[in-house]
Protein backbone atom coordinates (compact mmCIF):
# COMPACT_ATOMS: atom_id res chain seq x y z
CA UNK A 1 0.00 0.00 0.00
CA UNK A 2 2.97 2.26 -0.49
CA UNK A 3 1.66 5.43 -2.11
CA UNK A 4 4.58 7.74 -2.89
CA UNK A 5 8.05 7.76 -1.44
CA UNK A 6 11.55 8.41 -2.69
CA UNK A 7 14.16 5.66 -2.22
CA UNK A 8 17.03 8.14 -2.12
CA UNK A 9 19.30 7.99 0.92
CA UNK A 10 18.77 11.14 2.92
CA UNK A 11 20.24 12.89 5.94
CA UNK A 12 19.01 15.19 8.67
CA UNK A 13 19.82 18.86 8.27
CA UNK A 14 18.80 20.44 11.56
CA UNK A 15 22.11 20.45 13.42
CA UNK A 16 24.21 22.23 10.81
CA UNK A 17 26.01 25.45 11.74
CA UNK A 18 25.23 28.36 9.43
CA UNK A 19 28.37 30.36 8.71
CA UNK A 20 28.05 34.18 8.95
CA UNK A 21 28.42 34.68 5.19
CA UNK A 22 25.42 32.41 4.59
CA UNK A 23 23.39 33.53 7.59
CA UNK A 24 23.42 37.07 6.22
CA UNK A 25 21.51 35.83 3.19
CA UNK A 26 18.71 34.22 5.19
CA UNK A 27 15.41 35.89 5.98
CA UNK A 28 14.03 34.51 9.24
CA UNK A 29 10.51 35.12 10.54
CA UNK A 30 10.07 37.47 13.46
CA UNK A 31 7.88 34.92 15.23
CA UNK A 32 6.71 31.41 14.41
CA UNK A 33 3.12 30.25 14.78
CA UNK A 34 2.06 26.62 14.98
CA UNK A 35 -0.18 25.37 12.19
CA UNK A 36 -1.38 22.15 10.64
CA UNK A 37 1.34 20.90 8.31
CA UNK A 38 -0.27 17.57 7.32
CA UNK A 39 -3.71 16.18 8.09
CA UNK A 40 -5.46 12.92 7.21
CA UNK A 41 -9.11 12.13 7.94
CA UNK A 42 -9.22 9.25 5.39
CA UNK A 43 -12.66 10.30 4.18
CA UNK A 44 -13.87 10.16 0.60
CA UNK A 45 -16.76 12.66 0.61
CA UNK A 46 -19.89 11.88 -1.35
CA UNK A 47 -19.33 8.14 -1.61
CA UNK A 48 -22.00 7.49 1.01
CA UNK A 49 -20.18 4.73 2.87
CA UNK A 50 -17.53 4.80 5.55
CA UNK A 51 -15.98 1.62 4.17
CA UNK A 52 -14.54 3.49 1.19
CA UNK A 53 -11.94 6.11 2.01
CA UNK A 54 -8.66 7.58 0.82
CA UNK A 55 -5.10 7.76 2.09
CA UNK A 56 -4.48 11.11 0.35
CA UNK A 57 -4.04 13.83 2.99
CA UNK A 58 -6.58 16.62 3.28
CA UNK A 59 -3.76 19.08 4.02
CA UNK A 60 -0.15 18.66 2.92
CA UNK A 61 2.02 21.77 3.14
CA UNK A 62 5.16 19.66 2.59
CA UNK A 63 4.14 18.49 -0.88
CA UNK A 64 5.21 14.86 -0.45
CA UNK A 65 3.40 13.34 2.55
CA UNK A 66 2.36 9.68 2.29
CA UNK A 67 1.28 6.78 4.47
CA UNK A 68 1.95 3.07 4.03
CA UNK A 69 1.51 -0.20 5.88
CA UNK A 70 4.76 -1.94 6.76
CA UNK A 71 6.01 -5.29 8.04
CA UNK A 72 3.65 -7.45 6.02
CA UNK A 73 0.55 -5.80 7.43
CA UNK A 74 -2.46 -5.60 5.14
CA UNK A 75 -5.46 -3.34 5.32
CA UNK A 76 -7.49 -0.62 3.69
CA UNK A 77 -9.47 2.50 4.47
CA UNK A 78 -12.49 1.04 6.19
CA UNK A 79 -15.13 1.21 8.75
CA UNK A 80 -16.70 4.71 9.09
CA UNK A 81 -14.58 5.53 12.13
CA UNK A 82 -17.12 3.68 14.30
CA UNK A 83 -16.91 0.65 16.53
CA UNK A 84 -20.53 0.83 17.59
CA UNK A 85 -22.77 2.52 15.07
CA UNK A 86 -25.80 2.12 17.33
CA UNK A 87 -26.40 5.50 18.97
CA UNK A 88 -28.37 3.75 21.73
CA UNK A 89 -25.09 2.82 23.45
CA UNK A 90 -24.92 5.63 26.04
CA UNK A 91 -22.22 3.81 28.01
CA UNK A 92 -19.79 4.29 25.12
CA UNK A 93 -19.48 8.03 24.43
CA UNK A 94 -16.15 7.43 22.67
CA UNK A 95 -17.35 4.74 20.29
CA UNK A 96 -16.46 7.12 17.44
CA UNK A 97 -13.28 8.91 16.50
CA UNK A 98 -13.19 12.70 16.87
CA UNK A 99 -13.99 13.16 13.18
CA UNK A 100 -17.12 15.35 12.97
CA UNK A 101 -17.99 13.97 9.54
CA UNK A 102 -21.41 12.25 9.39
CA UNK A 103 -21.28 8.48 9.73
CA UNK A 104 -21.89 7.61 6.08
CA UNK A 105 -18.79 9.49 4.90
CA UNK A 106 -16.53 8.91 7.91
CA UNK A 107 -13.64 6.51 7.31
CA UNK A 108 -10.61 5.35 9.27
CA UNK A 109 -7.48 3.55 8.07
CA UNK A 110 -7.10 -0.03 9.28
CA UNK A 111 -4.21 -2.46 9.63
CA UNK A 112 -4.77 -6.22 9.72
CA UNK A 113 -2.61 -9.35 9.67
CA UNK A 114 0.01 -8.29 12.19
CA UNK A 115 2.93 -10.72 12.74
CA UNK A 116 2.25 -14.05 14.49
CA UNK A 117 2.98 -14.39 18.19
CA UNK A 118 6.67 -14.10 19.07
CA UNK A 119 7.74 -12.61 15.71
CA UNK A 120 8.22 -9.20 14.10
CA UNK A 121 8.82 -7.09 17.20
CA UNK A 122 8.61 -3.37 16.28
CA UNK A 123 8.38 -4.05 12.53
CA UNK A 124 4.69 -3.91 11.63
CA UNK A 125 2.13 -1.14 11.47
CA UNK A 126 1.82 2.35 9.96
CA UNK A 127 4.54 4.56 8.50
CA UNK A 128 4.13 8.25 7.66
CA UNK A 129 6.69 9.86 5.34
CA UNK A 130 7.16 13.57 4.62
CA UNK A 131 9.72 16.38 4.87
CA UNK A 132 10.09 19.22 7.36
CA UNK A 133 12.42 21.40 5.31
CA UNK A 134 10.40 24.54 6.16
CA UNK A 135 9.09 23.41 9.55
CA UNK A 136 10.17 23.06 13.18
CA UNK A 137 8.73 21.85 16.51
CA UNK A 138 6.65 19.03 15.05
CA UNK A 139 3.76 17.62 17.10
CA UNK A 140 1.80 14.49 16.11
CA UNK A 141 -1.83 13.90 17.14
CA UNK A 142 -4.14 11.01 16.28
CA UNK A 143 -7.11 8.89 17.37
CA UNK A 144 -6.56 5.12 17.65
CA UNK A 145 -8.71 2.04 18.06
CA UNK A 146 -6.97 -1.20 19.10
CA UNK A 147 -8.97 -4.42 19.21
CA UNK A 148 -8.75 -6.29 22.50
CA UNK A 149 -6.88 -9.14 20.79
CA UNK A 150 -4.29 -6.80 19.27
CA UNK A 151 -0.98 -5.90 20.88
CA UNK A 152 -1.29 -3.90 24.10
CA UNK A 153 1.98 -2.09 23.36
CA UNK A 154 2.64 0.22 20.41
CA UNK A 155 5.96 1.96 19.76
CA UNK A 156 6.18 5.37 18.11
CA UNK A 157 9.46 5.68 16.18
CA UNK A 158 11.10 8.24 13.91
CA UNK A 159 13.91 8.34 11.36
CA UNK A 160 15.66 11.31 9.77
CA UNK A 161 17.94 9.37 7.44
CA UNK A 162 15.55 6.84 5.87
CA UNK A 163 17.30 3.87 7.48
CA UNK A 164 17.75 4.02 11.25
CA UNK A 165 14.63 4.27 13.43
CA UNK A 166 14.71 5.61 16.96
CA UNK A 167 12.18 4.58 19.63
CA UNK A 168 10.39 7.73 20.77
CA UNK A 169 7.36 6.76 22.87
CA UNK A 170 5.98 3.47 24.20
CA UNK A 171 2.18 3.47 24.17
CA UNK A 172 0.38 1.22 26.66
CA UNK A 173 -3.09 1.01 25.15
CA UNK A 174 -4.58 -0.74 28.19
CA UNK A 175 -3.36 2.09 30.40
CA UNK A 176 -4.82 4.65 28.02
CA UNK A 177 -8.16 2.88 28.17
CA UNK A 178 -8.16 2.86 31.96
CA UNK A 179 -7.14 6.50 32.14
CA UNK A 180 -10.05 7.52 29.95
CA UNK A 181 -12.53 5.46 31.97
CA UNK A 182 -11.81 2.28 33.98
CA UNK A 183 -14.96 0.73 32.48
CA UNK A 184 -13.37 0.82 29.02
CA UNK A 185 -10.51 -1.42 30.12
CA UNK A 186 -13.01 -4.29 30.14
CA UNK A 187 -14.44 -3.66 26.68
CA UNK A 188 -13.49 -5.05 23.32
CA UNK A 189 -13.15 -2.07 21.01
CA UNK A 190 -13.33 1.66 21.37
CA UNK A 191 -11.50 4.76 20.25
CA UNK A 192 -8.97 6.60 22.36
CA UNK A 193 -8.93 10.22 21.23
CA UNK A 194 -6.13 12.71 20.71
CA UNK A 195 -2.94 10.85 21.47
CA UNK A 196 -0.40 13.71 21.36
CA UNK A 197 3.40 13.51 20.98
CA UNK A 198 5.75 16.50 20.81
CA UNK A 199 9.00 15.80 18.92
CA UNK A 200 10.54 19.12 19.96
CA UNK A 201 13.45 19.96 17.66
CA UNK A 202 14.20 16.33 16.67
CA UNK A 203 12.54 16.61 13.24
CA UNK A 204 13.40 20.23 12.41
CA UNK A 205 14.45 21.09 8.84
CA UNK A 206 14.76 17.49 7.62
CA UNK A 207 14.78 16.54 3.95
CA UNK A 208 12.98 13.35 4.91
CA UNK A 209 11.09 12.21 7.99
CA UNK A 210 9.59 8.79 8.62
CA UNK A 211 7.34 8.27 11.64
CA UNK A 212 6.21 4.74 12.48
CA UNK A 213 3.56 3.35 14.80
CA UNK A 214 4.38 -0.35 15.24
CA UNK A 215 3.41 -3.18 17.58
CA UNK A 216 5.91 -4.16 20.27
CA UNK A 217 6.52 -7.14 22.54
CA UNK A 218 5.59 -6.67 26.20
CA UNK A 219 8.48 -4.98 28.02
CA UNK A 220 11.04 -7.57 29.12
CA UNK A 221 9.24 -10.34 27.20
CA UNK A 222 9.58 -11.96 23.79
CA UNK A 223 5.84 -12.16 23.12
CA UNK A 224 2.96 -9.79 22.51
CA UNK A 225 0.23 -9.51 25.13
CA UNK A 226 -3.27 -8.25 24.51
CA UNK A 227 -5.06 -5.36 26.12
CA UNK A 228 -6.35 -7.77 28.76
CA UNK A 229 -2.76 -8.65 29.68
CA UNK A 230 -3.12 -12.15 28.23
CA UNK A 231 -0.98 -14.09 25.76
CA UNK A 232 -3.92 -15.00 23.48
CA UNK A 233 -2.76 -12.40 20.99
CA UNK A 234 -3.38 -14.49 17.86
CA UNK A 235 -5.75 -17.17 19.12
CA UNK A 236 -8.99 -15.34 19.98
CA UNK A 237 -9.79 -14.50 16.34
CA UNK A 238 -7.31 -16.90 14.76
CA UNK A 239 -5.16 -13.85 14.02
CA UNK A 240 -3.97 -10.71 15.85
CA UNK A 241 -6.59 -8.01 16.23
CA UNK A 242 -6.83 -4.99 13.96
CA UNK A 243 -5.75 -1.42 14.65
CA UNK A 244 -7.34 1.69 13.18
CA UNK A 245 -6.20 5.30 13.01
CA UNK A 246 -8.18 8.45 12.30
CA UNK A 247 -7.70 12.23 12.46
CA UNK A 248 -3.92 12.15 12.07
CA UNK A 249 -2.29 15.57 12.41
CA UNK A 250 1.30 16.76 12.12
CA UNK A 251 1.58 20.34 13.35
CA UNK A 252 4.57 22.67 13.49
CA UNK A 253 6.04 26.15 13.23
CA UNK A 254 6.80 27.64 9.84
CA UNK A 255 10.54 28.29 9.50
CA UNK A 256 12.31 28.84 6.16
CA UNK A 257 14.76 26.14 5.14
CA UNK A 258 18.14 27.42 6.42
CA UNK A 259 20.25 26.61 3.35
CA UNK A 260 20.74 28.48 0.12
CA UNK A 261 19.97 26.97 -3.28
CA UNK A 262 23.10 25.33 -4.63
CA UNK A 263 24.42 24.04 -1.30
CA UNK A 264 23.71 20.36 -1.97
CA UNK A 265 25.87 19.00 0.85
CA UNK A 266 24.59 21.62 3.34
CA UNK A 267 28.06 22.61 4.56
CA UNK A 268 27.32 26.33 4.42
CA UNK A 269 29.08 26.96 1.09
CA UNK A 270 28.00 26.75 -2.54
CA UNK A 271 31.17 25.50 -4.17
CA UNK A 272 32.86 22.83 -6.28
CA UNK A 273 31.81 20.03 -3.95
CA UNK A 274 28.19 20.84 -4.68
CA UNK A 275 29.02 21.14 -8.37
CA UNK A 276 30.31 17.56 -8.32
CA UNK A 277 27.02 16.37 -6.79
CA UNK A 278 25.08 18.17 -9.52
CA UNK A 279 27.20 16.66 -12.28
CA UNK A 280 26.78 13.17 -10.85
CA UNK A 281 23.00 13.47 -10.56
CA UNK A 282 21.91 15.47 -13.62
CA UNK A 283 18.73 13.93 -14.95
CA UNK A 284 17.99 12.00 -11.74
CA UNK A 285 14.27 11.54 -11.09
CA UNK A 286 12.81 11.24 -7.60
CA UNK A 287 15.60 13.49 -6.31
CA UNK A 288 15.79 15.65 -3.19
CA UNK A 289 17.92 18.56 -1.99
CA UNK A 290 20.91 16.35 -1.17
CA UNK A 291 20.91 15.07 -4.76
CA UNK A 292 20.90 18.61 -6.19
CA UNK A 293 17.17 19.29 -6.56
CA UNK A 294 16.91 22.91 -5.39
CA UNK A 295 13.62 23.69 -7.13
CA UNK A 296 11.53 21.03 -5.40
CA UNK A 297 10.39 19.35 -8.62
CA UNK A 298 12.01 16.01 -7.62
CA UNK A 299 14.39 16.17 -10.56
CA UNK A 300 17.98 17.37 -10.98
CA UNK A 301 18.07 19.54 -14.08
CA UNK A 302 19.54 22.65 -15.63
CA UNK A 303 17.38 24.95 -13.51
CA UNK A 304 19.15 23.54 -10.47
CA UNK A 305 22.53 24.07 -12.13
CA UNK A 306 21.75 27.72 -12.85
CA UNK A 307 20.69 28.23 -9.20
CA UNK A 308 24.00 26.74 -8.12
CA UNK A 309 26.04 29.13 -10.27
CA UNK A 310 23.89 32.09 -9.28
CA UNK A 311 24.69 31.50 -5.60
CA UNK A 312 28.25 30.25 -6.00
CA UNK A 313 30.38 31.42 -3.06
CA UNK A 314 33.44 29.25 -2.66
CA UNK A 315 35.32 28.79 0.58
CA UNK A 316 39.08 29.50 0.33
CA UNK A 317 41.19 28.42 -1.42
CA UNK A 318 38.63 27.55 -4.09
CA UNK A 319 38.01 30.07 -6.85
CA UNK A 320 34.89 31.27 -8.61
CA UNK A 321 34.37 29.02 -11.63
CA UNK A 322 35.29 30.44 -15.01
CA UNK A 323 32.45 31.08 -17.46
CA UNK A 324 33.83 28.20 -19.52
CA UNK A 325 33.08 25.81 -16.63
CA UNK A 326 29.45 26.83 -16.70
CA UNK A 327 29.26 26.26 -20.44
CA UNK A 328 30.83 22.82 -20.06
CA UNK A 329 28.37 21.80 -17.33
CA UNK A 330 25.36 23.05 -19.25
CA UNK A 331 26.50 21.36 -22.45
CA UNK A 332 27.37 18.16 -20.64
CA UNK A 333 24.10 18.28 -18.72
CA UNK A 334 22.11 18.68 -21.91
CA UNK A 335 23.85 15.63 -23.36
CA UNK A 336 23.20 13.56 -20.23
CA UNK A 337 19.57 14.59 -20.12
CA UNK A 338 19.01 13.79 -23.79
CA UNK A 339 20.64 10.37 -23.40
CA UNK A 340 18.58 9.55 -20.32
CA UNK A 341 15.49 10.70 -22.15
CA UNK A 342 16.23 8.38 -25.06
CA UNK A 343 16.80 5.46 -22.69
CA UNK A 344 13.46 6.16 -21.06
CA UNK A 345 11.72 6.09 -24.42
CA UNK A 346 13.39 2.88 -25.55
CA UNK A 347 11.25 -0.27 -25.42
Amino acid sequence: MKLERSNSKMRHLSNRVIVPALAALLVLPAAASAETVIFWDFNLPGVGTGTTGTSVPVIDLTGNASIELIGGVSGSTVGNGFVFADSSQPSFPNNKSSDPTPKDDDSAIMANQYPPQGTGDKTAGFEFSFNTMDWTNIVMRFDMLVQSSASRYQQLQYSINGEEFVDFALIDVHEAWGNQDPFYALQTNHWILDYTYDFGSLLDHAVTVDVRLVTQFAPGEDIYITNFGLDNYDTVLGRPGQIRLDMVFFEGDSSPFPFIAGDANTDGFVNDQDLAILQANLGLEGANWLDGDFTGDKRVGLRDAFLHFENYQSSPPMAIPEPASIVILVAGGSLILSRRGRRTESP
